[in-house]
């Protein structure tokens, strides 16, 4: 008889058992088992699992969130981090964004300054007495005109 590793919780297990005393774990699938004399394991980063307070969560789960969190920082998010920063679209409009509550509009009608808000990914200000509203999009505003035309305005 020797003894081998239970892949789940790692305690010493005879190699004749169905499973294991300590978690349960069965061990009828000998590809699972790791051995103390060759220690390999068949299991892949999809299988393996970090442990939150009582909470395991796959380790490709926290990979991903990882990238999602510093892609988006790497991009500027939004809030806090356009401020001083210009949007552009293509003809020469521009956004800039002085402080947390004033933007700058320049126009084929003049500049402007404006107070705004931004709510659920949607700019909201008033630029020569008229409401806006731009939806936040893959690092640009977008906002439909009155042509129907869908207006972008990207970071420069």
């Amino acid at each position: 008889m020797a003894l081998i590793k239970c892949p789940e919780c790692s305690k010493d297990v005879s190699d004749k058992a169905q499973s294991c005393p300590n978690c349960g774990y069965e061990l009828k699938n000998s590809d699972n088992i790791k051995t103390e004399s060759n220690k390999i394991s068949t299991s892949s980063i999809t299988d393996k699992k970090l442990k939150f307070g009582n909470r395991e969560v796959p380790v490709i789960v926290v990979i991903f969130l990882v990238i999602a969190v510093g892609y988006f920082i790497y991009n500027g998010g939004i809030g806090g981090s356009v401020i001083g920063k210009t949007f552009e679209d293509s003809a020469g409009e521009k956004l800039y964004f002085k402080d947390d509550d004033t933007i700058e509009i320049t126009t084929s009608l003049g500049s402007s300054e404006s107070s705004y808000t931004f709510e659920n990914n949607v700019l909201k200000f008033k630029f020569v007495g008229v409401n806006f509203e731009m939806e936040y999009k893959n690092g640009c505003f977008e906002m439909e005109t009155s042509s129907g035309k869908i207006d972008k305005y990207c970071k420069k």
